[in-house]
């Protein structure tokens, strides 16, 4: 049986709200619910329903931060917070994967935690990467946050689900981002011909699967990936 995600008395809390993904994820998710949108840098798309609320999640009280400006229960919690820099590891710092991991899994891990019932019969999006699950050159500390991620659902979703809570990961293919921008053409094209269907990725197409996937009353612990890169080399 599917659920209807549409919950008056219900809110959607994006956190990483701020860019060309996150966007897309405000653009979709505030047709269903009211939304608080957290942001570091960039500010989130303007909407009546959607309530910016700024949080720097390397900060340990950011969790308490965004659990209290968040009013009632939480009909869908979406972690798409995430950085990337390329560097091989002979460049790469102990302190640089310290800190990501500290921000953008174990801060996760402490938002799901401090809504606790509050995300009874909601459902949590992570938002993954094909590089967390394939590896990637020079990518060594991204590879690493979003397999944990990945990590992260498996080891939370038998305890959600004892609250009627669901839990999953999608994996979106290529779409050109600030996290692209830095990239040659010749470089991201070759991203985007990793692909079976040589095609980018749409990241409103992201956003509305990310809906849509509320309605799977049945589904969790699952990993979704979006584009037609086979996932195991």
């Amino acid at each position: 049986m599917f659920s209807n995600p549409e919950h008056a008395d219900r809110t959607a809390v994006i956190v990483g709200a701020g860019g060309t993904l996150g966007s897309a994820l405000t653009e979709a998710f505030h047709k269903s619910y009211p939304v608080v949108a957290v942001y570091r840098n960039r500010l989130p798309s303007a909407h009546e329903r959607v309530t910016p609320l700024h949080a720097d999640l390397a900060d340990p009280l950011s969790s308490s931060k965004i659990c209290d400006a968040v009013p009632g229960d939480i009909g869908a919690l979406i972690i798409n917070a995430g950085t990337n820099e390329d560097r091989l590891l002979v460049n790469e710092s102990v302190a640089r994967l310290e800190a990501a991991i500290d921000s953008f899994v174990s801060a996760p891990r402490r938002i799901i935690r401090t809504f606790g019932k509050r995300l009874r019969g909601g459902h949590v999006v992570l938002i993954g990467s094909a590089v967390g699950i394939r590896g990637a050159r020079g990518q060594s500390v991204y590879a690493a946050v979003k397999g944990a991620l990945i990590g992260l659902m498996y080891e939370l979703a038998p305890e959600l689900a004892i609250h009627d809570t669901r839990i999953n990961t999608i994996v979106p293919g290529v779409f050109a981002s600030s996290m692209t921008a830095a990239m040659n053409r010749t470089a991201y094209d070759s991203l985007v011909n990793d692909n079976l269907l040589r095609r980018e990725q749409s990241p409103d197409d992201v956003a509305r699967f990310a809906v849509q996937l509320g309605f799977l009353s049945a589904a969790s612990c699952q990993v979704f990936s979006l584009d037609s890169r086979p996932l195991a080399r």
